[in-house]
């Protein structure tokens, strides 16, 4: 009978000592680590500063310096700086040699002292030939065909002249290096008496003071 309650206090205590070692052996593990989570992503993505770029920007849109936009923003500049700088100049070149400045003339309608669309583009390139040769002087012709009285020509002269010279004013040519004489129907560049001769008549014609 005491060998028998030996045994069995014997196989409880047996229990006991595993059920203490199983318990040890569970302490002992390691936490598992949590894997990303929907909520944990939504998290990070409303902290203050975050963006989808990963560039923390100050509250209210602005810019921190060095930032993508930033950077992006100082690209498109120089670009733009550069486009600009490597556009031919509108006074860069004429592409007139002395002659052909002289013997292009500005035509007139008849009774009119108007400059046309063609007048303008001519007196806009020699524009051009003006800028590249400051120390020219020029004088600007005001010529009419033989149709109306000598004083009437002389005056309808001047006025185109004057239309001439104040548009390369305008341009920019300075107007001390611009005068104007009026020859109405005095000389003619064509002695025919049709519309022909009438039309190459009606200019504005140049002539170089200081060559």
């Amino acid at each position: 009978m005491t060998s028998r309650l030996q045994l069995l206090h014997f196989h409880a205590a047996l229990v006991v000592l595993l059920a203490l070692l199983l318990a040890a052996g569970c302490s002992r593990r390691l936490p598992a680590v949590p894997g990303p989570s929907a909520d944990a992503d939504s998290a990070s993505k409303t902290q203050p500063g975050a963006t989808g770029s990963g560039v923390d920007a100050p509250p209210g849109g602005a810019t921190l310096p060095g930032s993508i936009e930033e950077r992006e923003r100082r690209i498109y500049e120089e670009s733009q700086r550069r486009e600009l700088t490597q556009q031919p100049s509108a006074q860069a070149a004429s592409g007139l040699t002395q002659e052909q400045f002289l013997s292009e003339n500005v035509h007139f309608d008849y009774n009119s002292f108007t400059l046309s669309g063609e007048a303008r583009q001519i007196l806009e390139q020699k524009m051009r030939w003006l800028v590249e040769h400051p120390n020219v002087a020029v004088q600007i012709e005001g010529h009419c065909d033989e149709r109306g009285t000598v004083a009437y020509n002389l005056a309808l002269g001047e006025r185109r002249a004057n239309a001439v010279k104040q548009y390369l004013v305008a341009l920019g040519i300075e107007p001390n290096r611009l005068t104007t004489i009026s020859y109405g129907e005095e000389l003619a560049l064509d002695p025919g008496h049709d519309e022909e001769a009438w039309r190459r008549n009606r200019r504005a014609h140049f002539a170089v003071l200081n060559p």
